[in-house]
């Protein structure tokens, strides 16, 4: 099984390491896997994708597109440095024109379906196997210079933090524009401004494509660059190897489409998508042009949620057992309690995203009354989510049979597992 540690940024970023050293456990161990006689030194298209499989439930075409974006954006990162022989993560990024004929051109993306379908989580999976700082920014707080808001130079900034002002790991980044789609052109009334919309979109441009930014920074100790004075310290940052990756529902876009194929009734809508439609909704040209590579997520339906619930490796299930480990305490769901959950999100229309807010309700007495309580095990089945008021089923050390019993009720293959888990061979002889 693969360990993903954290490591520091400043690991990443240096650049008189070692190849291996550079490379977080995820790559190593995704190498290792692949042989030694990878020409490259980060992952393949397929082993990024085998990394996300491991957290994210389903969206096959969106996770294949997306990593091969990602693969050949660091491609031409590492093409476009001075040191032919430096290694993705360690090379410089401020650099001249290479000498070969062929120069790479940067290729942005853009991710679009449903609220709660996976397009944040996509990216930010993507950020941790490659140990890239990641921001994600809201593009509705966004506005053009001189109004009241945030200007589209400050997710450049935020980037610049979370790489710990470490210039060059910032430039090898990735910046998520969330809610892209509100950006879409509005209808201007006469005597109005459009502060948020297509001015926005307009002052993204040079910087998605590639610019030099200047920011600013309150100095701390850490800092070594000299400042403006006034407690504050430059920083120039190269956008054009940093990846942006656009998201967005776009609500409404699936009727475009539709009328562009004059089909009323079509499967997976999203995914027929072409540029067109998105300047048709509300996209300018140059920003659609900027960003070639795009997919679409689809629905989430109630198999794919519940098997969110209880497969991906930081699945949300396994992270509240956990929790309640911490307390001395057991917390087992049936299957059928696992479904009903799932139901009940696809119901809210919040998709995976709402899956948490569902469990909150349902474990709420449960977090209350466990800790520093008598209470060794968690049980929540079909009964307890049929509840109007919800509350758990609870059992003391000493009724580790009984409880037992009742998961077997409604699940007998947990009941082996946790069985085996508390070494107790032979259930059916256990008498109430």
């Amino acid at each position: 099984m693969w360990t993903y540690a954290r490591r520091g940024y400043s690991n990443v970023a240096s650049g008189v390491a070692s190849i291996n050293a550079l490379k977080s456990p995820a790559i190593r161990e995704l190498q290792q896997l692949a042989g030694t006689d990878s020409q490259y030194s980060f992952p393949t298209p397929r082993q990024l994708k085998a990394h996300l499989d491991k957290y994210i439930i389903g969206q096959d075409h969106c996770k294949k597109v997306l990593s091969v974006a990602v693969f050949n954006h660091y491609i031409r990162v590492q093409d476009a440095s001075n040191d032919s022989s430096s290694t993705l993560l360690g090379a410089p990024v401020l650099h001249k024109k290479s000498d070969t004929s062929v120069e790479l051109e940067k290729s942005n993306i853009l991710l679009f379906g449903p609220t709660g379908s996976g397009k944040t989580l996509a990216a930010t999976t993507m950020a941790r196997v490659l140990q890239v700082p990641i921001v994600i920014q809201d593009c509705t707080s966004l506005t053009q210079a001189g109004y009241v808001g945030e200007d589209v130079e400050s997710c450049i900034l935020k980037l610049l933090t979370k790489a710990d002002f470490d210039v060059n790991l910032c430039q090898r980044g990735i910046v998520v524009l969330d809610e892209l789609d509100k950006l879409a052109k509005p209808q201007v009334y006469a005597g109005t401004k459009d502060i948020g919309g297509e001015g926005v979109q307009q002052a993204l441009l040079k910087l998605v494509e590639g610019t030099s930014v200047s920011v600013h920074a309150k100095k701390s100790n850490h800092m070594e660059n000299t400042g403006l004075g006034g407690g504050t310290a430059e920083y120039t940052v190269d956008t054009s190897t940093i990846l942006f990756i656009g998201m967005g529902a776009f609500t409404g876009l699936d009727k475009i489409i539709k009328k562009r194929l004059g089909r009323k009734k079509l499967s997976d809508v999203l995914s027929k998508a072409q540029p067109s439609d998105l300047e048709q909704y509300g996209l300018i040209p140059e920003l659609v042009g900027r960003m070639p590579v795009f997919s679409s997520l689809k629905q989430l339906e109630v198999d794919d949620l519940e098997r969110i619930l209880m497969e991906p490796q930081n699945s949300i299930v396994r992270q509240y057992e956990y929790s309640f480990a911490k307390s001395g305490v057991r917390l087992a769901f049936t299957r059928t309690a696992v479904r009903k959950i799932a139901e009940k999100a696809l119901k809210n229309g919040t998709g995976a995203r709402g899956l948490r807010g569902v469990l909150e309700k349902v474990l709420l007495a449960a977090n209350y009354e466990c800790p520093g309580s008598g209470i060794s095990f968690v049980l929540v089945d079909e009964e307890v989510m049929e509840m109007d008021e919800i509350t758990p089923k609870y059992f003391a050390r000493g009724e580790i049979f009984r409880f037992l019993e009742q998961v077997g009720k409604e699940d007998e293959q947990l009941r082996g597992m946790l069985s085996h888990e508390y070494g107790i061979p032979k259930l059916e002889s256990i008498k109430n």
